[in-house]
């Protein structure tokens, strides 16, 4: 009984051997470069594109803006209003009529709780910002409040260019477990 039992699990071993081994080939030979070039050599000039612009202060037109965004768009009221200051990206295609139902991408806060909207700037250049909002309730006030990242962009040039507001995502900290055992 013994040996036939050694007898299976030599084969089993033996099998697994031969897997393990074809595996092994397969890295081996298939995982070979044939000695080419993966892709073609570039010969123009190295650009670096990663550099960061210039920090430049948040202006009174940006930051006028961001009060308008929440005064019409984030307590939901003048919406068409509010439709003029979002860009495409926090649109999301939707049309005025759409937009003036009020079921709009910009989670909304009530106006009648808001006693202060304190915002920090993130980064600030010329043509992008991003601000993190915390609206603050009125004291006594139940509900809690809110903090929001926004994304600021300016569009159009010359005269023509302004600044929208393409991001209101809420903001989120994550909990990180301190390892203590109570």
């Amino acid at each position: 009984m013994k040996s036939r039992s050694l007898q299976n699990r030599a084969v089993l071993i033996g099998a697994l051997l031969l897997v393990a081994g074809g595996i092994a080939a397969a890295v081996v030979f298939v995982g070979r470069d044939s000695g080419k070039p993966l892709a073609k050599e570039h010969s123009g000039k190295v650009v670096d594109v990663s550099k960061v612009p210039k920090s430049v202060k948040l202006s009174s037109e940006a930051a006028t803006i961001v009060k308008r965004f929440i005064a019409t768009n984030v307590v939901r009221e003048h919406l068409a209003d509010g439709y003029k200051l979002v860009g495409p990206d926090l649109k999301e295609g939707m049309t005025l009529k759409e937009w003036l139902t009020g079921n709009i991408p910009v989670v909304p806060y009530p106006a009648e709780v808001i006693d202060k909207i304190p915002i920090q700037v993130i980064y600030s250049y010329p043509k992008e910002a991003v601000l993190r909002v915390f609206l603050l309730p009125k004291r006594g006030k139940t509900i809690r409040g809110g903090t929001f990242w926004l994304k600021l962009e300016r569009v159009g040039k010359g005269t023509k260019a302004h600044w929208l507001v393409n991001g209101w995502t809420p903001y989120a900290a994550t909990l990180v477990p301190n390892n203590r055992t109570s």
